[in-house]
């Protein structure tokens, strides 16, 4: 009688091999895949928050006529108070702290939360504020605020979103210079004189580059230090004479004072380093372009975002066609494609 062979119970190693192999060969497959789908929701969310906060400042713009200042020197230690006199070249009482333009869109049951500030793409979501306060997570490592504080405290704290990915456009939502000594001073902007809502940059991403360095400076013309500027405005033009300090620009009768950057001074995200936000030739080196092409995402003055390269913006004049947020006139865009710029 024949004996029956054992029966198997388990693979073989080679078996096992096989199987391992195939398992690796399809990780290898979808975990791109998972990765881009990742970043595309992350970009998509990005995208979706800056629309929400676009539609805020419509809704409030509808209500107060005016767009708020990128920020002011608060005259109290909480709330939102400020005074028109305190708005010069440094603050008065740097325990008070500052009041950002994301606080405007916080007030009443419709208000929008923190998180509408944030993007998902960045570090942390967000750049830290100035003064963060008593968050330990609000603090970025190194980072210092405006009294000299290297660690969570209660006093000053902004009234800012907590993380903020976003800046305003300075030629509609003005830095608070509105009572400088010298120079030209800033305005606030009825959002009824903007021509061509559709058309016109509202705000945009931040550049996140060495834990947010990319946002820090000190004062005017510094070039490194420990201290946040979240709060600024992107001023995105330069004048013909003064170059990014548009707020020494002389006044001109018979033509143009300002004009957009030139291109080849707008860097590439490798090139990108500490303190963009006070770049030698324009702020707008501050702005991210975390996504696909080195692109970022804008929101327009009538609510609307769209995904665009910073030499888009530039080359279609998405920033406007004057600065609305600054006194003292010829504050039109030459447009150097015509003759006589434009004049």
């Amino acid at each position: 009688m024949q004996q029956k062979s054992p029966r198997r119970s388990g693979f073989t190693l080679i078996e096992l091999l096989v199987v391992v192999a195939i398992i690796a060969i399809l990780i290898g497959i979808l975990l791109p895949a998972l990765g881009k789908a990742r970043e595309s929701a992350r970009m998509t969310q990005c995208l979706a928050n800056l629309r929400t906060v676009g539609q805020g400042m419509v809704t409030y713009t509808a209500e107060n006529e005016l767009y708020p200042p990128a920020y002011v020197y608060a005259n109290t230690k909480t709330g939102t108070n400020w005074k028109l006199e305190d708005q010069v070249e440094s603050h008065p009482n740097e325990e008070n702290g500052y009041v950002h333009w994301s606080y405007a869109l916080f007030k009443g049951d419709t208000g929008l939360a923190d998180e509408a500030f944030e993007c998902p793409t960045v570090l942390n979501g967000g750049a830290p504020r100035t003064n963060p306060g008593p968050r330990p997570e609000d603090w970025e490592p190194g980072q210092e605020d405006a009294t000299g504080n290297s660690t969570p405290n209660n006093l000053p704290e902004d009234r800012q979103a907590r993380r903020c990915a976003f800046t305003a456009n300075g030629a509609l939502m003005p830095r608070n210079k509105f009572a400088v000594a010298s120079g030209r001073k800033t305005q606030l902007v009825n959002a009824a004189t903007v021509a061509g809502a559709a058309t016109t940059i509202l705000a945009t991403e931040f550049a996140e580059v060495n834990n947010w360095r990319s946002v820090f400076a000190g004062n005017e013309f510094a070039t490194s230090t420990s201290l946040s500027k979240s709060h600024r405005p992107v001023d995105p033009f330069v004048g013909a004479s003064s170059g990014r300090d548009i707020y020494n620009e002389p006044i001109r009768t018979l033509a143009r004072s300002f004009k957009y950057p030139n291109l080849n001074q707008i860097k590439k995200r490798g090139d990108l380093g500490d303190s963009e936000i006070v770049n030698e030739y324009t702020p707008m080196n501050a702005i991210g372009r975390h996504h696909p092409g080195e692109s970022a995402n804008f929101v327009f003055a009538d609510g609307h975002g769209e995904r665009l390269t910073i030499q888009d913006t530039i080359t279609k004049r998405l920033w406007g066609d004057r600065i609305y947020s600054l006194t003292g006139g010829s504050t039109q865009i030459m447009d150097e494609r015509l003759p006589n710029n434009g004049n």
